[in-house]
């Protein structure tokens, strides 16, 4: 017993020391309460999940459902509050980190590097429930159940048929990185002439697509989920959230050493910094180059380029550091395997720099005040004025429309949004989405309006930068805003608007 058990418990070690560092290091960022505008989509949507309501049918959200669903089994089991998302993030982070480290030990390298660069370049950079580092979760869970298959493990078909439901389960989590991650290793098998395993793959991954359409059409909500998650995203969704490669680092970068002026110590200090995201943006075409491709490591690059493209919707770093999780782990791999001296010095290099913008990130996650809400305990960073006042001023399951795009102060503050919509933005939404939301708030006489005026107008595009604001002639919610509400209290960024008895003229 004691033979058997010795190694086992050694193999895991560096395991276990990975997952505790992980989570005691992401738990500052994740405790935090994030303005960020897509952060409330998810744990509102989940919220309204857990409560019953059907995506695309009930609310609708670009997203699949997978995200939704995943969160909301936690809500359910834990209660809807910031604790359990926060504990499900912070989990999200490991598991992403131990996957890059399984991913990377298994091409021979140490994965040390690999996990580094995962566990702090995601999730500490944006802190919030996201379909993106859910479908990296379950996409990269996939990946390693096809390679133990691919390297006939025990189990054989039964690791093929797990990979290919996750790679389902990806799919309805975000929608384009599954079906591409599906077809590579799909790929991968008729390069190897595995038919068989081929037709297995296909079919255990439709049939995972099939009972989920299948329980939404018997809720009679797929013409819904086809027009949310495949019409609307092709039809205008993607023309307004268009954005330059690597948006906004190139700006960044040049206005943090304009401001360094001739200081070439404080230069080669913004340059080391920002390493990590310079090697995102770069990887995808420098790292062809730099190895063989063989065939024990194909599934990593046609899956890597899949993850990589699924993201190229938007080509922000946003979601380039989340498109590159696996060209990562084969950057550091073939750095730490190579012969090569320049390789291994320039992965040291990459990845102490990486190291050192982690820790840069973390000395600055303890920032901010503790503040309570409806839902639980959060760390404030800035002004609170409109969580005081939703606290004060409103009653919980109370129905207030914050517009165009704060959904996060919905779940905090325990309110019901009067919509379907927890973003409209002209160009990106439809005008029958505006004339939809215009009739719920006339319908349902909202009594708050909330005005985000940060993100409205010519300021959305220091967000979207394709976006182009409509003629006043074009307006939809605004004239119907000002004819039927009045402005009761300016709170800075955000502008309360209460309805008035009789509308204006």
């Amino acid at each position: 017993m004691r033979t058997f058990w010795k190694p086992a418990v050694w193999h895991l070690v560096p395991y276990l020391v990975l997952a505790v560092v992980s989570a005691i290091y992401l738990w500052p960022f994740v405790r935090g309460f994030n303005d960020s505008p897509d952060s409330g989509i998810y744990l509102n949507g989940a919220d309204l999940v857990g409560q019953g309501a059907v995506p695309s049918r009930d609310f609708v959200e670009l997203q699949g459902p997978g995200s939704f669903v995943w969160l909301a089994l936690f809500f359910r089991l834990f209660g809807a509050t910031f604790e359990t998302a926060r504990v499900v993030l912070d989990g999200t982070g490991v598991a992403l980190g131990l996957l890059a480290f399984w991913l990377s030990r298994r091409l021979g390298a140490t994965g040390f590097f690999a996990a580094l660069f995962v566990v702090m370049t995601a999730i500490p950079v944006l802190p919030m429930n996201s379909p993106h580092y859910d479908s990296n979760l379950f996409g990269m869970a996939g990946l390693a159940a096809f390679l133990l298959f691919w390297d006939g493990a025990a189990g054989g078909f039964r690791w093929l048929v797990a990979s290919a439901v996750l790679c389902g389960v990806t799919s309805l989590t975000l929608q384009q990185k599954g079906v591409y991650l599906a077809i590579a290793l799909l790929v991968c098998l008729l390069w190897r002439r595995c038919f068989r395993a081929g037709v297995v793959f296909a079919a255990a991954y439709a049939a995972t697509i099939a009972v989920v359409l299948a329980v939404f059409a018997s809720l009679h909500a797929l013409p819904d989920v086809w027009h949310a998650n495949f019409v609307w995203p092709l039809e205008s969704y993607s023309q307004a959230n268009a954005a330059p490669y690597g948006f906004p680092l190139w700006q960044n970068l040049a206005t943090m050493l304009a401001q360094q002026q001739n200081k070439p110590f404080a230069w080669l200090a913004d340059i080391a910094l920002s390493m990590p995201f310079l090697l995102a943006a770069a990887l995808p075409l420098l790292l062809p180059v730099s190895a063989r491709i063989t065939l024990r490591a194909l599934p990593y690059w046609l899956a890597a380029y899949a993850f990589w493209l699924a993201e190229l919707h938007r080509a922000d770093m946003g979601h380039l550091r989340n498109g590159v999780v696996l060209l990562a782990v084969l950057f550091f791999s073939i750095c730490e395997t190579s012969g090569n001296v320049f390789l291994r010095r320039a992965g040291l290099v990459v990845g102490i720099c990486t190291a050192l913008s982690g820790v840069s990130h973390f000395l600055t996650s303890f920032d901010g005040q503790k503040r309570m809400t409806r839902r639980g305990e959060v760390l404030v960073n800035g002004n609170a004025a409109l969580l005081d006042f939703l606290e004060s001023h409103t009653q919980p399951g109370e129905e207030v429309f914050v517009y165009p795009y704060q959904p996060i102060y919905y779940f905090a503050e325990h309110l019901r949004n009067p919509t379907r919509y927890s973003n409209l933005m002209y160009g990106m939404n439809t005008n029958a989405q505006f004339r939809e939301a215009v009739d719920d708030l006339e319908r349902k006489k909202v009594r708050y309006v909330v005005f985000d005026a940060f993100l409205s107008g010519a300021q959305l595009s220091r967000v979207f930068p394709a976006y182009r604001p409509p003629p006043e002639s074009d307006l939809i919610l605004e004239p119907y805003l000002r004819a039927h509400y009045r402005m009761v209290k300016d709170l800075g960024r955000f502008q309360i608007w209460e309805r008035i008895s009789s509308p204006l003229p």
